[in-house]
């Protein structure tokens, strides 16, 4: 898979969830989706209603994105990025991809996941950030291209922090990349899943 990072603004785990640790500073940890639906309807709770904000989003930020509507992409940033990144570098980074895929043409949602630093706490939802994944197709590409976008809440409102495009090469198979559900717990949790929920 060769990756094409047009745009990152955040700490992005890439599949994090799925059982690998991403070495960064900080090392990263995470739990996809699936992992927190195979706990019980109280465990969960917090972590689903985040994730369904941040997929709210996230729609909205990929369409944006999709369009061309990098004005209301940058609009919605989170403001410590704008603090750093002016709309024009923002286009500027986005505008990059055309190098290697050419423009986005359509996507659609494959998965989602929280990303966290400390798998020896309770999962504190303030302190880590959702990312959720859209798998698609490009004018000059002939694979997959997979956008990623990254939300963090603010106030307990979702906010955006990042987005960042793969491309995947046309022999590679997404499902494998992608189940639908895997049913199996959160790889760092041990014992009961313990959440620390933005009220």
């Amino acid at each position: 898979m060769h990756r094409t990072c047009f745009v990152i603004f955040a700490f992005i785990a890439v599949y994090a969830w799925s059982g690998l640790a991403v070495q960064a500073q900080p090392r990263l940890f995470g739990c996809g989706r699936s992992g927190f639906e195979s706990y019980s309807e109280a465990e969960r709770r917090p972590a689903i209603r985040y994730l369904d904000a941040a997929r709210v989003l996230a729609d909205k930020s990929v369409k944006l994105y999709v369009d061309g509507k990098i004005s209301e992409l940058y609009a919605g940033l989170w403001p410590s990025m704008k603090e750093t990144h002016s709309e024009i570098e923002f286009r500027a980074k986005l505008e990059e991809r055309e190098r290697y895929t050419g423009n986005v043409l359509d996507y659609e949602y494959r998965d989602q996941g929280f990303t966290y630093s400390d798998p020896t706490k309770d999962i504190d939802l303030h302190e880590g950030w959702a990312t959720t994944i859209y798998t698609g197709h490009a004018a000059h590409w002939d694979g997959t291209v997979i956008i990623e976008v990254s939300t963090m809440q603010r106030d307990a409102t979702p906010v955006l922090t990042g987005i960042e495009l793969l491309r995947a090469d046309p022999n590679t198979d997404l499902d494998k990349i992608f189940p639908k559900a895997t049913g199996e717990r959160c790889p760092w949790v041990r014992g009961p899943l313990n959440i620390k929920a933005i009220n």
